[in-house]
């Protein structure tokens, strides 16, 4: 795993989250220091050759090059490091367990187990982000409450598609979980099939912006707020205009106040109402909007 950075001049700011909108989802995230203004852009990539034709892109669309001043590379075994930090949880009926334990230490076999192996992807569900969305799902769909026909959900940045999985396993029909990392879609194949839902879940390399239909009853969106921001507009318009959900993480506390203003101005103008519900764990936090 590469980690790349570089420093953003502040006139550049704006001009790159343009072009990171246009190809979102991305592996790049501006990050600014909120003491010093201090900005620079951030990306994490497979490999040297994965990152190479990433900077390469970005250089391109924004016509100069990069002064990168910083490349890091992570251990050659934190594929299975993440094994170490990875255990059993669970939350109300749900049980989230690693695929290298489920049939050991008294879990025992059930529908409402979630098995998952992140491997090179994001998501066990002990993030704070991706734990939020998964509370906030199960709080909103509960399986004591009445299932509609068809009902249909799309995860934006799905990384091990541990929120599509339990999506499925709450009662939803149609479930398209993106990512633009072909890592991820892949494990989050696998971990359908670990799971018995291969036939009940597509997951699609493919930009958030490429995305046609515009009739899902939920959507889930796990990615830093600066692209919740940037993205809002097209977020909002993959959801049925009434009776639907939104649920937003990777949005740091103090971000929240600034989510949630964007978003109820981007519904309100649609002549839509919607409820607010903010869940925060440690200095992260998920909203869930409900779309009356």
């Amino acid at each position: 795993m590469l980690k790349v950075e570089c420093k953003l001049d502040r006139s550049k700011i704006r001009i790159v989250e343009n072009i990171l909108y246009e190809i979102s989802p991305t592996n790049w995230v501006i990050i600014t220091n909120r003491n010093t203004k201090e900005s620079k852009l951030q990306g994490n990539f497979i490999d040297k050759n994965v990152a190479t034709v990433e900077i390469n892109k970005l250089q391109n669309l924004l016509g100069e090059n990069l002064s990168i001043s910083s490349e890091t590379n992570l251990e050659d075994d934190w594929k299975e490091a993440y094994k170490l930090h990875f255990k059993p949880w669970h939350y109300k009926d749900f049980k989230f367990v690693p695929s290298w334990e489920k049939g050991i230490s008294n879990i025992e076999s059930s529908n409402l187990i979630v098995s998952i192996d992140p491997g090179m992807a994001f998501g066990t569900g002990t993030h704070e982000t991706t734990r939020l969305c998964l509370e906030l799902l199960i709080d909103q769909y509960s399986l004591t409450n009445e299932i509609s026909p068809n009902l249909s959900l799309i995860d934006i940045g799905c990384g091990s598609g541990i929120l599509a999985i339990t999506a499925a396993k709450l009662g939803f029909q149609k479930i398209l979980g993106i990512d633009n990392d072909s890592d991820a879609i892949e494990n989050a194949l696998l971990n359908s099939k670990k799971n018995s839902l291969s036939n009940s879940i597509i997951f699609k390399q493919i930009e958030l912006a490429k995305v046609t239909s515009s009739d899902y009853q939920c959507v889930i969106a796990n990615i830093q707020a600066d692209v919740l921001l940037l993205n809002s507009s097209v977020i909002i318009n993959l959801l049925r205009q009434q009776n639907s959900v939104l649920i937003l993480s990777g949005i740091l506390n103090y971000e929240v106040a600034h989510v949630v203003k964007a978003y109820q101005k981007d519904i309100t103008t649609r002549g839509l109402d919607c409820k607010v519900v903010e869940k925060s764990l440690g200095e992260w936090s998920a909203l869930l909007f409900s779309i009356k």
